[in-house]
């Protein structure tokens, strides 16, 4: 007599789906004081500097840019409303309704390349700079003299000077933003006349710069998490600016495993994990989709295999799978 053999053992079969995240939500911790007020940014960005001021953002806050990217006009609207969760003083096109001026009242996102391709490596990195109103600001002010034939500047770190025009009479400056990677954005023009020392207080500005438009999502993630509700002055404040960061991932694959071929989940948690994902700015997710536990994933080449499923309520149609890709 034959000795029975076992039957073999249930063939595993495992769907990995790569995702390349370029969704980005807000993170923000509100404090009741600016004075015991701690901002936290994370991933704690390559480098920075930061002050111990306080500015204000303007509820109507406005983007500056040049581009007609729909990724960059929705994102930026999306942080909006994500960041200005409460309301914000008395709403309405009067300024007097809404107590004094707000500190930064346009975000200006400049972004270098039109190439929206998404792609595993691509360019994250970008550079974001929250200035000062007066003329402490690291980054936005300098203090200048004119003695004689010769001009002193006293530039603060990231302004450079040109000199346009000069006479006996006054000189003109044009002021621009330096970036640290040869590119500059123009600021202002100044007039300064002879023999006057004065300092140049730039606009309050709130200026990030990417090479790609995901570093730009990546920027206004960190923007978002530099903005807290205060719920005594009912504002949104960015304490101990003036900001300026720069920033790029340390590793280009920062990813996230969910194995749902073990543990079901519904699709919008599915949703929910990719979106909590940009908290940390991860950017890969990787759906184990099914494996001999269970089967959920409906499949127009094997029709039954979904019947392996754990419960014909614990499945994936599809157009679930589509929806979660896009």
């Amino acid at each position: 007599m034959q000795p029975a053999t076992a039957a073999p053992p249930a063939a595993a079969f495992s769907v990995h789906l790569l995702l390349l995240l370029s969704t980005a939500t807000v993170f923000s911790l509100s404090t009741p004081s600016s004075t015991d007020a701690v901002t936290y940014i994370w991933p704690l960005p390559a480098s920075f500097t930061s002050g111990n001021a306080t500015l204000s953002v303007d509820p109507d806050l406005s983007l500056s840019y040049p581009g007609d990217s729909a990724i960059i006009s929705d994102a930026f609207q999306r942080y909006k409303s994500l960041i200005f969760k409460h309301a914000t003083r008395v709403p309405g096109p009067s300024r007097l309704l809404r107590g004094p001026p707000f500190d930064v009242s346009v975000l200006q996102i400049i972004v270098h390349s039109t190439n929206e391709e998404l792609q595993f490596g691509v360019d994250e990195s970008y550079t974001l700079r929250i200035a000062n109103r007066d003329g402490g600001s690291i980054v936005g002010a300098a203090t200048i003299e004119k003695g004689g034939d010769s001009l002193v500047c006293f530039p603060l770190f990231g302004v450079t000077f040109e000199e346009e025009f000069s006479s006996s009479q006054q000189i003109f400056l044009r002021l621009f933003e330096n970036f640290g990677n040869g590119s500059e954005i123009f600021i202002e023009m100044l007039d300064i006349q002879e023999g006057k020392m004065m300092s140049a207080d730039f606009p309050p500005l709130a200026v990030l710069q990417a090479n790609t438009v995901y570093g730009a999502l990546r920027a206004l993630e960190t923007f978002s998490q530099l903005c807290t509700f205060d719920y005594g002055l009912k504002t949104v404040q960015i304490y101990e600016a003036p900001w300026y960061i720069q920033d790029e991932p340390r590793f280009a694959y920062r990813g996230l495993l969910i194995d749902t071929g073990r543990h079901y989940l519904p699709v919008d948690v599915i949703k929910q994990i990719i979106d909590s994902m940009s908290y940390a700015k991860l950017n890969v997710l990787h759906w184990h989709i099914v494996d001999e536990e269970s089967f959920p994933l409906e499949t127009s080449t094997y029709p039954y295999l979904w019947k392996g499923a754990f419960s014909k309520w614990e499945r994936y149609t599809v157009e679930d799978a589509y929806d979660i890709v896009k």
